[in-house]
Protein backbone atom coordinates (compact mmCIF):
# COMPACT_ATOMS: atom_id res chain seq x y z
CA UNK A 1 0.00 0.00 0.00
CA UNK A 2 1.52 3.36 -0.83
CA UNK A 3 2.19 5.53 1.48
CA UNK A 4 1.42 8.39 -0.22
CA UNK A 5 -1.43 10.41 -0.30
CA UNK A 6 -3.87 9.76 -3.18
CA UNK A 7 -4.12 12.22 -6.31
CA UNK A 8 -7.80 12.42 -6.87
CA UNK A 9 -8.56 12.90 -2.50
CA UNK A 10 -5.69 16.02 -2.35
CA UNK A 11 -7.98 17.45 -5.62
CA UNK A 12 -11.15 16.55 -3.70
CA UNK A 13 -10.02 17.82 -0.04
CA UNK A 14 -8.51 21.24 -1.79
CA UNK A 15 -12.03 21.77 -3.17
CA UNK A 16 -11.07 21.40 -6.71
CA UNK A 17 -13.87 21.40 -9.17
CA UNK A 18 -13.92 18.03 -10.74
CA UNK A 19 -15.49 16.89 -13.97
CA UNK A 20 -18.34 14.31 -13.44
CA UNK A 21 -18.18 12.69 -16.40
CA UNK A 22 -14.88 11.76 -16.22
CA UNK A 23 -15.42 9.79 -13.28
CA UNK A 24 -14.18 6.37 -12.89
CA UNK A 25 -12.07 6.58 -15.98
CA UNK A 26 -8.06 6.18 -15.90
CA UNK A 27 -7.47 10.18 -16.18
CA UNK A 28 -10.27 12.20 -14.56
CA UNK A 29 -10.80 16.13 -15.48
CA UNK A 30 -10.39 18.83 -12.72
CA UNK A 31 -10.42 22.73 -13.11
CA UNK A 32 -6.51 23.83 -12.95
CA UNK A 33 -5.82 25.56 -9.87
CA UNK A 34 -2.57 26.74 -11.18
CA UNK A 35 -3.09 28.63 -14.44
CA UNK A 36 -7.40 29.38 -14.38
CA UNK A 37 -7.56 29.14 -18.42
CA UNK A 38 -10.53 26.79 -17.94
CA UNK A 39 -12.39 29.18 -15.51
CA UNK A 40 -16.03 30.16 -16.47
CA UNK A 41 -15.58 27.82 -19.63
CA UNK A 42 -17.14 23.69 -20.19
CA UNK A 43 -13.59 22.88 -20.01
CA UNK A 44 -11.38 20.78 -17.19
CA UNK A 45 -8.07 21.07 -18.53
CA UNK A 46 -6.03 19.42 -15.44
CA UNK A 47 -5.67 15.04 -15.71
CA UNK A 48 -5.63 13.44 -12.90
CA UNK A 49 -4.48 10.09 -13.05
CA UNK A 50 -4.87 8.14 -9.73
CA UNK A 51 -3.02 4.44 -10.61
CA UNK A 52 0.14 6.52 -11.55
CA UNK A 53 -0.86 9.31 -8.71
CA UNK A 54 0.23 12.00 -11.39
CA UNK A 55 -1.15 15.16 -12.80
CA UNK A 56 -0.54 17.25 -15.65
CA UNK A 57 -2.68 20.37 -16.77
CA UNK A 58 -3.07 20.50 -20.70
CA UNK A 59 -3.15 24.55 -20.90
CA UNK A 60 -0.05 25.60 -18.79
CA UNK A 61 2.04 21.79 -18.91
CA UNK A 62 2.07 22.25 -14.87
CA UNK A 63 2.87 18.83 -13.84
CA UNK A 64 4.59 16.16 -11.72
CA UNK A 65 3.66 13.67 -8.90
CA UNK A 66 1.48 13.48 -6.01
CA UNK A 67 3.85 15.67 -3.37
CA UNK A 68 4.77 18.37 -5.84
CA UNK A 69 0.63 18.77 -6.60
CA UNK A 70 -0.02 19.26 -2.38
CA UNK A 71 3.34 21.68 -2.48
CA UNK A 72 1.84 24.08 -5.03
CA UNK A 73 -1.74 24.08 -3.59
CA UNK A 74 -0.32 24.46 -0.08
CA UNK A 75 2.51 26.56 -0.63
CA UNK A 76 4.87 24.22 1.16
CA UNK A 77 8.24 22.32 -0.08
CA UNK A 78 7.86 18.86 -1.59
CA UNK A 79 10.80 18.28 1.39
CA UNK A 80 8.74 19.36 4.07
CA UNK A 81 6.01 16.96 3.01
CA UNK A 82 8.11 14.18 2.47
CA UNK A 83 9.31 14.65 6.21
CA UNK A 84 6.29 14.78 7.53
CA UNK A 85 5.25 11.69 5.62
CA UNK A 86 8.19 9.80 7.13
CA UNK A 87 8.25 10.97 10.89
CA UNK A 88 4.23 10.13 10.59
CA UNK A 89 5.07 6.50 9.28
CA UNK A 90 7.86 6.26 12.07
CA UNK A 91 11.12 6.37 10.26
CA UNK A 92 14.15 7.43 12.16
CA UNK A 93 16.78 7.20 9.44
CA UNK A 94 18.48 10.52 9.12
CA UNK A 95 18.93 11.22 5.45
CA UNK A 96 21.59 12.58 3.65
CA UNK A 97 21.15 16.14 1.86
CA UNK A 98 21.31 14.15 -1.84
CA UNK A 99 18.29 11.80 -0.50
CA UNK A 100 16.52 14.59 0.83
CA UNK A 101 16.45 15.71 -2.65
CA UNK A 102 13.09 15.17 -4.79
CA UNK A 103 12.44 13.56 -7.91
CA UNK A 104 11.48 17.15 -9.84
CA UNK A 105 14.82 18.52 -8.36
CA UNK A 106 16.91 14.96 -9.38
CA UNK A 107 15.07 15.34 -12.71
CA UNK A 108 16.16 19.04 -13.28
CA UNK A 109 20.21 17.73 -13.40
CA UNK A 110 19.75 14.49 -14.85
CA UNK A 111 19.04 11.95 -12.43
CA UNK A 112 15.20 11.00 -13.84
CA UNK A 113 15.01 7.77 -11.28
CA UNK A 114 17.30 6.87 -8.03
CA UNK A 115 16.44 4.35 -5.94
CA UNK A 116 18.67 4.69 -2.84
CA UNK A 117 17.34 2.09 -0.86
CA UNK A 118 18.52 -0.13 -3.37
CA UNK A 119 21.77 1.03 -4.07
CA UNK A 120 22.65 1.45 -0.55
CA UNK A 121 21.72 -2.68 -0.33
CA UNK A 122 23.26 -3.38 -3.67
CA UNK A 123 26.88 -1.87 -2.79
CA UNK A 124 26.83 0.30 0.60
CA UNK A 125 30.45 2.17 -0.05
CA UNK A 126 29.62 2.79 -3.91
CA UNK A 127 25.85 3.89 -2.61
CA UNK A 128 27.75 6.64 -0.33
CA UNK A 129 30.36 7.94 -2.81
CA UNK A 130 27.23 8.16 -5.02
CA UNK A 131 25.24 10.13 -3.05
CA UNK A 132 28.36 12.69 -2.50
CA UNK A 133 28.46 12.80 -6.54
CA UNK A 134 25.09 13.78 -6.64
CA UNK A 135 24.73 16.31 -4.27
CA UNK A 136 27.71 18.13 -5.26
CA UNK A 137 26.20 18.14 -8.92
CA UNK A 138 23.42 19.57 -7.20
CA UNK A 139 25.09 22.31 -5.74
CA UNK A 140 27.00 23.01 -8.77
CA UNK A 141 23.59 22.84 -10.71
CA UNK A 142 21.99 25.18 -8.30
CA UNK A 143 25.10 27.82 -8.52
CA UNK A 144 24.37 27.83 -12.12
CA UNK A 145 21.03 28.41 -12.16
CA UNK A 146 21.98 30.78 -9.39
CA UNK A 147 24.00 33.21 -11.98
CA UNK A 148 21.93 32.76 -14.38
CA UNK A 149 19.49 34.38 -12.28
CA UNK A 150 21.68 37.42 -11.67
CA UNK A 151 22.18 37.44 -15.39
CA UNK A 152 18.26 37.59 -15.73
CA UNK A 153 18.40 40.60 -13.51
CA UNK A 154 21.11 42.81 -13.95
CA UNK A 155 20.00 43.05 -18.26
CA UNK A 156 16.32 43.64 -16.47
CA UNK A 157 17.67 46.57 -14.33
CA UNK A 158 19.79 47.91 -17.27
CA UNK A 159 16.57 47.26 -19.50
CA UNK A 160 14.26 49.05 -17.39
CA UNK A 161 12.26 45.80 -16.74
CA UNK A 162 13.59 44.28 -13.28
CA UNK A 163 9.53 43.35 -12.96
CA UNK A 164 9.93 41.09 -15.53
CA UNK A 165 13.08 39.21 -14.44
CA UNK A 166 12.02 39.23 -11.37
CA UNK A 167 8.74 36.99 -12.23
CA UNK A 168 11.16 35.29 -14.22
CA UNK A 169 13.48 34.56 -11.01
CA UNK A 170 10.42 33.54 -8.76
CA UNK A 171 9.66 30.68 -11.61
CA UNK A 172 13.31 29.15 -11.65
CA UNK A 173 12.93 29.22 -7.67
CA UNK A 174 9.75 27.34 -7.96
CA UNK A 175 11.45 24.62 -10.28
CA UNK A 176 14.26 24.51 -8.24
CA UNK A 177 12.09 24.49 -4.69
CA UNK A 178 15.55 26.55 -3.37
CA UNK A 179 14.71 30.77 -2.55
CA UNK A 180 17.41 32.75 -3.68
CA UNK A 181 15.72 36.09 -5.01
CA UNK A 182 16.65 38.19 -2.06
CA UNK A 183 19.88 37.81 -1.38
CA UNK A 184 20.47 38.36 -5.46
CA UNK A 185 18.49 41.68 -5.37
CA UNK A 186 20.61 42.20 -2.10
CA UNK A 187 23.52 41.55 -4.49
CA UNK A 188 22.54 43.63 -7.37
CA UNK A 189 21.86 47.51 -5.56
CA UNK A 190 25.46 46.85 -3.25
CA UNK A 191 27.43 50.39 -4.55
CA UNK A 192 30.74 48.10 -4.48
CA UNK A 193 30.92 44.30 -6.21
CA UNK A 194 33.41 41.95 -5.95
CA UNK A 195 35.78 40.88 -9.18
CA UNK A 196 32.96 37.84 -9.89
CA UNK A 197 29.94 39.65 -9.44
CA UNK A 198 31.28 42.86 -11.74
CA UNK A 199 32.80 40.30 -14.35
CA UNK A 200 29.29 38.15 -14.51
CA UNK A 201 27.52 41.76 -14.93
CA UNK A 202 29.51 42.20 -18.16
CA UNK A 203 29.32 39.11 -19.69
CA UNK A 204 25.77 39.61 -18.81
CA UNK A 205 25.88 43.00 -20.77
CA UNK A 206 27.77 41.83 -23.51
CA UNK A 207 25.57 38.86 -24.14
CA UNK A 208 22.46 41.64 -25.00
CA UNK A 209 24.95 43.78 -26.70
CA UNK A 210 25.70 46.52 -23.98
CA UNK A 211 28.16 47.95 -21.95
CA UNK A 212 27.94 47.82 -17.70
CA UNK A 213 27.38 51.21 -17.36
CA UNK A 214 30.13 51.51 -14.47
CA UNK A 215 32.60 49.83 -16.51
CA UNK A 216 34.97 52.93 -17.42
CA UNK A 217 34.63 54.11 -14.11
CA UNK A 218 35.45 50.92 -12.40
CA UNK A 219 38.32 49.47 -14.41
Amino acid sequence: MSLLPDVLEVADQHGLQLDRRTQGHKEERAKCPFCHADAGKNKFYLSLNKAKNVYKCWWCKESGGVLRFISLLDGVSEQELIETIRKKNGSTYKKHPAERLTTSQLRLFGYPSINWVENRKFDYQLYKAFRETVYREWLSYVQSQKESAYRLLFVGLTNGDLKGSVQKVKAMEKELQVEFLQDLLNCLFQESKDDKTFDLECRAAALVGQSHPYQTFLL
